[in-house]
């Protein structure tokens, strides 16, 4: 075709509304081809029940159908490595910009490295802006220019900055929609054809009201897991942009325990773009005690510990791909210090199983659950289970929903929750000295 477009590559953002790659292609006077590829590099050897896959594929398919029925466009699906893709692309359109939104993690910087250069050596721009948090890690450094890294200066200067906006910055893409290329030609993909099938597992997001009305009350509620309304359940629309980070900082802002939840996510993304090495190695050596054990291992993931919080919440992830914050990390700590195995074990187990699964902030809370972080709990932290229940669910009503047996007949505690307790500060206190 002779007539140049610009492209829009869909990412972790799949909305149509405020979206800031989107409304600057959108601005522009060339029609703009949105397009989101299957990525084989990330999807290759994901199950093919995939929950997160099926949440994007019927997630796209919502935009897509808009898109059709509204606009007389559509989402272009490609299946392959991005370079390929882009390849096709080229042949096919002429192409003068390709816009995307920011991702700062390692596999991300180095796609999007290598996808300027190979556009840039086609004639084609590529820009990739910033979309995904309020600062990005650039945006926020120590008065000597230095990354952060530890939580607390970090959101000081994050609300520091925030504070200093005029305003929250909003992209109005939803009014620039008719600028889309006209395409209304392809069928939509099925999921097999994506090398993909039907999951058991659903996520339902939030309407903005509900959001509204848990925030309000969310310094009081955040830590009752029994209660189903005690927290937005927004985690997974954040984390693949069905929502955007303004519209919930926002809603948030007037409650400061809130907004630093979504600070903490933004930290996170800091570290992992300034300390990549993050993903694989423990950020402070010191010398926590690991044993391995694969058969406490299997135990912890199949909730069969005899404990039954960790029972219950373990069944709840496995059931649902949904785990709340508090008990992640009650689990997580369970695991690294009284069943003494590496938290990477457990990273990988919660990259597999939950929904709002990012790589940044799953790492980040798996170190300061192990204490290994460069601002992680303390080593002597360390939480008991049947005071937690006591504490945030003294009715029981989440073991009554969870529980995957009977409990007045758990199974045999795998280990003797005090004597490891302990035995692991013990250690580690002989260590540190």
């Amino acid at each position: 075709m002779s007539s140049k477009i610009n492209v829009f590559w869909f990412r972790r953002d799949l909305r149509l509304d405020d979206n800031h790659g989107l409304f600057l292609a959108l601005s522009e006077k060339l029609p703009v081809l949105p397009i989101f590829i299957f990525d084989t590099n990330i999807i290759k050897d994901l199950p093919r029940d995939d929950h997160r896959i099926n949440l994007i594929y019927n997630r796209i398919k919502i935009l897509n159908d808009y898109l059709k029925t509204h606009h007389n466009s559509m989402i272009l699906i490609f299946k392959g490595k991005p370079e390929e893709v882009f390849k096709e692309i080229s042949k096919k359109w002429q192409v003068y910009k390709v816009y995307a939104n920011e991702e700062y993690e390692p596999y991300s910087l180095q796609r999007d490295k290598s996808i300027k250069q190979l556009l840039n050596e086609n004639g084609i721009q590529f820009h990739p802006v910033k979309d995904h948090v309020i600062f990005s890690p650039t945006d926020i450094q120590t008065d000597t220019g230095k990354p952060y890294r530890i939580y607390t200066p970090f959101s000081k200067k994050w609300l520091y900055q925030f504070h200093s906006l005029s305003s929250i910055p909003h992209f109005p893409s939803e009014k620039f929609l008719n600028n889309l290329y006209l395409i209304n030609t392809k069928e939509f993909p099925s999921l097999e054809y994506l090398g993909f099938k039907l999951s058991s597992l659903t996520y339902i997001p939030p309407e903005e009201d509900e959001i509204k009305s848990v925030i309000q009350n969310y310094h009081k509620t955040r830590n009752l897991f029994g209660d189903d309304k005690s927290t937005t359940r927004v985690s997974t629309a954040l984390r693949f942009g069905f929502i955007s980070i303004r519209k919930l900082v926002s809603l948030g802002k007037n409650n400061i325990v809130y907004l630093k939840e979504l600070i903490w996510r933004e930290f996170f993304q800091h570290l992992i773009y300034y300390f990549p090495t993050m993903i694989k190695e423990n950020f402070r050596n010191i010398p926590i005690q690991v044993e391995n054990d694969e058969k406490l291992f299997e135990k912890w993931k199949n909730a069969e510990t005899g404990y039954p919080l960790i029972d219950a919440a373990m069944n709840q992830l496995n059931q649902t791909g949904y785990m709340h914050n508090r008990l992640r990390m009650l689990v997580a700590n369970f695991l690294c210090k009284i069943l003494w195995i590496d938290w990477r074990w457990g990273e990988r187990y919660f990259a597999e199983k939950l929904f709002d699964f990012e790589l940044a902030s799953n790492v980040g809370n798996w170190q300061w659950s192990a204490g290994t972080g460069l601002d992680a709990s303390p080593y002597f932290r360390i939480f008991n289970p049947e005071l937690q229940l006591k504490k945030f669910d003294p009715q029981g009503i989440f073991l009554k929903k969870w529980l995957p047996y009977d409990p007045t007949k758990p199974p045999k505690k795998i280990v003797n929750f005090n004597e490891r307790r302990n035995l692991y500060l013990n250690m580690l206190k002989k260590s540190i000295k």
